[in-house]
């Protein structure tokens, strides 16, 4: 990942191996794709230069200059896409939602909401009975992700969330990409206790 100034001259001197995917990040921007703060499967420094105009164009310069452009390698297509959000409520604690993920998280609301702790018996029968089940197991003759390897890094976040020394107050991560006996956190946003 490289993270780039607001100076298009700077995307003239990175080395860099395409295809590629430019995004913009701030604070204030929460989805990406809706505001046209993503432009993936970018194949050429020529490419590179005319999306990255289009995302100044389309935010304006008081959103561009709250926040900072990145570039990162594109990921190979994975077997299913996931959400992941871990959140302190007040009321009920650490509450943790896993589901289909990706650009149509919302309009599929294929998720299912846990409160801490919880064993990985039930995770696993709970997330068995969602629709983004069938294309981690295999839909239509694709392959098949190792679903103990999603519940276990679904529990090493937790984990994580839930260590004081971390400071972490909420995780988000919209794609969480699955492969067959990996994952990869395409996008990601943690807060912290300041």
């Amino acid at each position: 990942m490289h993270n780039l100034s607001k100076n298009v001259k700077d995307l003239e001197k990175l080395k860099i191996k395409f295809p590629i995917a430019l995004k913009f990040t701030s604070s204030k921007i929460l989805h990406k794709t809706e505001l046209g703060a993503v432009k993936l499967n970018i194949n050429s420094r020529t490419e590179l230069i005319s999306k990255y105009h289009e995302v100044k164009k389309s935010l304006g310069l008081k959103a561009i200059n709250n926040g900072t452009f990145f570039i990162e390698e594109m990921l190979p297509a994975p077997i299913a896409e996931m959400f992941l959000s871990i959140r302190r409520d007040k009321t009920f604690g650490d509450v943790l939602v896993v589901g289909m993920g990706g650009a149509l998280t919302e309009l599929y609301r294929d998720t299912k909401t846990f409160i801490l702790p919880v064993s990985k018996k039930y995770i696993s029968q709970e997330i068995k009975k969602l629709k983004f089940f069938n294309l981690i197991n295999g839909f239509r003759n694709n392959s098949k992700a190792n679903f103990n390897m999603i519940i276990n890094e679904i529990f090493k976040i937790a984990d994580f969330h839930s260590q004081e020394e971390n400071g972490c107050v909420s995780i988000e991560i919209n794609p969480f990409f699955i492969y067959k006996d990996s994952m990869i956190a395409a996008d990601c946003v943690l807060s912290r206790k300041i």
